[in-house]
């Protein structure tokens, strides 16, 4: 679904359910903006974003995470591990458009 909403609104998308395999696309692809689950089997999604800040080709990559399954304090522990915001599940289009766009044209946090 996230990437059929990506090319529709005319972004290229590159998937992949596995946390390591998402790391390296991350590298070799440059995107302008990924989205990680927060769960996940290998790594959660604060381990992506703390892996993906200690790569100098990945620190400045607005990442933002999304989940179903979410404390309170997860939109926070995001800000903290330096990823740019999260989302929640079941994802709102008009939600997930805003935040694109916003995060393209670098307004976000």
């Amino acid at each position: 679904m996230f990437s059929k909403i990506m090319e529709l609104s005319g972004h290229e998308a590159v998937t992949t359910s596995n946390a390591d395999e998402a790391l390296a696309l991350a590298v070799r692809h440059h995107p302008d903006l990924m989205f990680t689950d927060f769960q996940m089997p290998e790594k959660d999604g604060l381990e992506v974003i703390k892996a993906l800040r200690g790569q100098e080709e990945t620190q400045r990559l607005p990442i933002f995470v999304v989940s179903a399954n979410a404390d309170e304090n997860l939109g926070e522990r995001v800000l903290e591990a330096g990823g740019q915001g999260f989302l929640r599940k079941p994802l709102r289009l008009d939600a997930l458009l805003i935040t694109i766009q916003n995060c393209l044209e670098g307004n976000y946090s």
